[in-house]
């Protein structure tokens, strides 16, 4: 049996208004002083929210919901492709650079990253892709401290230094 949680009415308030979960209780949050973690825990048990385990952390969702006006529908919207794009050059999905490569019309841009979403969703780095299209290894498969440096094309050396595997 749902417990009533002391946050409840101005989150059903709130959501039936279209404002977006993270919005409403980063807002119950500042007003009360307390954490978000213990927020949606309230809410959860009233009931209220849903959870659902991702890579370790919990990702929670209203148990109803109303469709929102344009502007928290952009901000929701600009908030998910942003995180998306952080996870992307976190991860080694992809580089700024190859980013910044696809940069122009919005749906060219949304096309090179649609790519990447079918790639596993894993807490650690799957490393980056080298010049010759082939993936280069994480940089915990990488052992001991022996290092070289690397050569340009003419023999000289270009003073950086890479790992080698052991």
């Amino acid at each position: 049996m749902p417990s009533k949680s002391p946050f409840g009415p101005t989150f059903k308030s709130a959501i039936m208004r279209g404002t977006p979960c993270f919005v409403v209780v980063n807002s119950i949050c500042q007003k009360t002083g307390k954490s978000p973690s213990f927020v949606f825990k309230s809410l959860c048990n009233a009931g209220l929210c849903w959870r659902q385990k991702f890579n370790g952390s919990w990702i929670y969702f209203p148990t109803f919901g109303k469709k929102s006006n344009a502007t928290n529908t952009k901000l929701a919207q600009c908030n998910l492709w942003q995180c998306f794009i952080d996870w992307c050059v976190c991860s080694g999905c992809c580089t700024p650079k190859s980013l910044k490569n696809h940069c122009g019309p919005q749906n060219s841009f949304m096309n090179f990253c649609k790519k990447h979403c079918t790639k596993p969703f894993t807490g650690t780095s799957t490393g980056a892709t080298t010049k010759s299209g082939k993936k280069s290894k994480p940089w915990s498969s990488y052992k001991g401290k022996s290092t070289s440096y690397k050569f340009g094309k003419y023999g000289k050396s270009t003073g950086r230094k890479y790992r080698k595997a052991a």
